[in-house]
């Protein structure tokens, strides 16, 4: 932009130079807005705090679950690339098998948009869980929330649940206003990122039906494929969470 500056005004005049570094200086924030930072988080290993796995390598999310951060406002500008862009790490995961051990038919296609994640599942089970970090979210506008209340219903159609943590107080009583919330459950978004990574493990725990081991209300083994085994995990699940909410306090 200096650089625009220095030359315009050499060449315009200084009005016209002025008036064209604004003019840049204008697109540039534009053409941000339009394409803002996001990143993938991880847990940095002996610690409690998350960070871009493509600057931290060593950082790891929670088992089968992708942790997405995005850093601005969402609008009408960038809906589409925020979708375009959380759903190039999804695919990421696309190596889904089956208990068989044998590859099943990824839902989405290939994509090299994200690198950084290439090993992001390094059991090669699929993707249960999807958490919003919406930290750096200060706003987001009514093309935003269709987008987003068409995601979720998307992800619930892949069987994938979406979490969202960590939003600003305005932009989640739009969330909840616009019913995005209510689509999610109540118990699927939280203040603080730490409680949406123990909650994503925990589903997951359900998701995988605890251990082989698992025994009726009469003591008897359950076989893998269960329905009781099932029922069993999400009352664990239920019961833990209760647990772990008194020991923390309220998380929103």
């Amino acid at each position: 932009l200096w650089a625009l500056a220095f030359v315009s005004t050499l060449a315009l005049g200084v009005q016209l130079g002025i008036a064209v570094s604004v003019g840049g200086s204008m697109l540039v924030i534009v053409l941000h807005s339009m394409r803002p930072h996001h990143a993938v988080l991880g847990r940095v290993p002996g610690t409690a705090v998350y960070r871009s796995r493509r600057l931290y390598p060593e950082a790891r999310s929670p088992n089968r679950s992708l942790i997405f951060r995005w850093d601005a406002s969402i609008h009408f500008a960038n809906a589409d690339h925020f979708r375009d862009s959380l759903m190039a790490h999804i695919r990421s995961y696309a190596t889904a098998r089956t208990p068989t051990g044998r590859a099943t038919a990824a839902p989405f296609p290939p994509s090299a948009e994200a690198p950084s994640l290439s090993r992001a599942s390094e059991t090669g089970a699929p993707l249960h869980v999807v958490i919003l970090e919406f930290g750096g979210v200060n706003n987001v506008d009514t093309t935003a929330l269709r987008m987003l209340c068409d995601l979720a219903r998307e992800m619930d159609q892949r069987g994938i649940t979406l979490i969202v943590s960590s939003c600003k107080s305005q932009v989640r009583h739009r969330l909840k206003k616009s019913g995005f919330l209510a689509m999610l459950g109540e118990a699927n978004h939280f203040a603080r990122l730490s409680e949406a990574a123990k909650y994503a493990e925990l589903l997951v725990q359900a998701f995988e039906g605890e251990q082989p081991g698992a025994q009726s209300d009469a003591g008897e083994p359950v076989p893998v494929g269960d329905p009781r085994r099932k029922r069993s995990s999400w009352s664990k699940l239920s019961m833990r969470m209760e647990r772990h909410i008194l020991e923390t306090g309220d998380r929103r």
